[in-house]
């Protein structure tokens, strides 16, 4: 994707004292009339003040106390392939395209221009996708001679209520003057996202301190409800002769599949319970991230399930970790060697006693995405909780930027008659760039394994 095509989107714009705010509640055709009415109003004139947009689809839409604020022209209507162009090609989901609203709002300060291109939201999570536009925004280097990026993106709702509870943040620089920040906001497991609400975004940098900017953007999840899959209570999971696994809620949705789970009083440390998820076609979806407030639910998230799934197994194990990231004496040793940075041709087993064998036979390299073809010798689940091959850009003996679990894929060889045969897909490769790889293993063990919970998905 060449420069000139950010250049446009970094420039397009609107000016906003055209138009009227409109408090309605507006259905999919009414919307659509206010496309067609209001893509000949877009004046340019660098005198007046300006509100920035990255699509030209830049409507926001709220009902009842919210606003609409249409927002259409001509010269920006070839903006919007540009966008969605742009977030496949960076591999964000596809359902970006059908799922999110586009915003295109933006700011200027101290020589920064921020520009929330998309949104989109489910009960658990809100997504944004922030674009930062600034001349030699990414020349800079810290020390380490990598690329700088400290900026972060906080919710405040607007009536200032406290829903959110963490945020995960993937950063993606486009060329030297900008970067692509897409923030994944994350409810507490108590809470919930409401249909529509107003959400204020704040924005930082924690090197610059005097640098704030704040939106107000408002947030619907309607978009996602028709398509999202959600089974309630599907049942428990016994581990052993005492603990008890209970799974509240499956969700899988257009942003990303969880499982919300409460122990029995007194149980384990919740840090302790392992889960991944394998569908019938033989696909593995790996957690990425867990959370808990003072309710007793906690929100274990992992990679989206494919729709093709017609069942899906949760894998619930109970380890040690807890014991032993307070006790050095309980870590598993493993090898520092598997750190190390590994060019593509490099081929080798990586063995750790109770815990398995990683045996890579081959490393596939292909346009667009790199397999990694092994067999995986795995008695306690643990390295099919998390991926046990990790990919990165190599810089001599240096990993840096790690592929985002976004754009892997874990599954059994379809075309393998051994059983532990496996391929690790990772996407949205740049073929200008040189990869390398390490191994993960867990510094703890398993205790006990509980037989997996089937759920239909029909």
């Amino acid at each position: 994707m060449s420069d000139n095509i950010y250049e446009i989107l970094n420039s397009s714009s609107f000016d906003e004292d055209d138009y009227e705010n409109i408090d309605a509640a507006l259905t999919d055709i009414e919307i659509k009339n206010i496309k067609n009415n209001f893509r000949k109003k877009i004046k340019t004139n660098n005198k007046k003040k300006y509100a920035y947009i990255a699509a030209s689809l830049a409507l926001i839409i709220t009902i009842g106390t919210f606003s609409v604020k249409p927002a259409f022209a001509d010269p920006f209507i070839e903006s919007i392939p540009l966008i969605d162009s742009l977030y496949e090609k960076l591999g964000y989901y596809n359902e970006f395209k059908d799922f999110s609203s586009y915003i295109g709002l933006s700011q200027e300060k101290d020589g920064y221009k921020f520009t929330i291109d998309k949104l989109m939201a489910d009960d658990e999570n809100v997504m944004v996708a922030l674009r930062i536009f600034k001349p030699g925004l990414n020349k800079n280097k810290d020390k380490n001679d990598k690329k700088v990026n400290n900026f972060n993106v906080s919710p405040l709702v607007s009536n200032g209520s406290f829903i959110f509870m963490g945020s995960d943040n993937d950063s993606t620089i486009l060329n030297d003057d900008t970067t692509l920040i897409v923030t994944k906001l994350e409810v507490a497991p108590a809470k919930k996202v409401p249909k529509r609400l107003d959400m204020n975004l704040i924005i930082r940098n924690q090197e610059i301190p005097n640098l704030y900017v704040k939106f107000l953007v408002p947030v619907s999840r309607e978009s996602t409800i028709r398509s999202t899959i959600t089974k309630n209570s599907p049942g428990k999971i016994k581990l052993g002769n005492i603990d008890t696994v209970k799974i509240d809620r499956l969700k899988i949705s257009p942003l990303n599949t969880s499982i919300k789970f409460s122990l029995a009083k007194g149980d384990k440390d919740p840090m302790d319970f392992e889960f991944y998820l394998f569908d019938d076609k033989g696909r593995i979806y790996n957690n990425f991230g867990a959370r808990s407030d003072d309710s007793g639910y906690y929100i274990t998230d992992f990679t989206k399930v494919e729709k093709d799934a017609k069942k899906l197994y949760i894998y619930t194990s109970l380890t040690n970790r807890s014991d032993a990231i307070r006790d050095d004496k309980q870590v598993i040793s493993i090898p520092e060697d598997f750190q190390k940075a590994r060019d593509l041709a490099t081929l080798r087993s990586f063995h750790v006693d109770n815990i398995g064998t990683i045996k890579i036979n081959k490393i596939e390299k292909n346009s667009d995405n790199i397999k990694f073809h092994f067999n995986l010798d795995d008695p306690k689940n643990l390295l099919k909780a998390y991926y046990p091959i990790n990919l990165a850009e190599k810089h001599g003996d240096n990993l840096e930027m790690y592929i985002h679990h976004d754009y892997i894929k874990f599954y059994k060889d379809p075309n393998s008659k051994e059983k532990d045969s496996y391929i690790l897909e990772y996407d949205n490769i740049d073929n200008s760039k040189t990869y390398g790889y390490n191994v993960t293993f867990p510094f703890y063990k398993t205790l006990s394994q509980g037989a997996p919970l089937e759920i239909d998905l029909k």
